[in-house]
């Protein structure tokens, strides 16, 4: 992660480094069978959404 940082715009990074614990919840559901409950998939929406939100095109950044 920290080679790509150099080569992506900060935007990008930023946008990566906030899907890190989405696939740590990913990882940990799939790999060792924790359990999921209602308050996680909450907010793991929420995050997704954030996400889908930054990156849209045509997004105005803060100065």
């Amino acid at each position: 992660m920290i080679a790509a940082g150099r080569s992506l715009p900060t935007e990008r990074v930023a946008l990566i480094s906030t899907a890190t614990p989405l696939i740590g919840f990913i990882s940990a559901t799939l790999v060792l069978n924790e359990r999921v409950n209602t308050a996680t998939l909450l907010g793991g929406a929420v995050m997704l959404l954030a996400l889908v939100w930054g990156a849209a095109p045509g997004r105005r950044t803060l100065p």
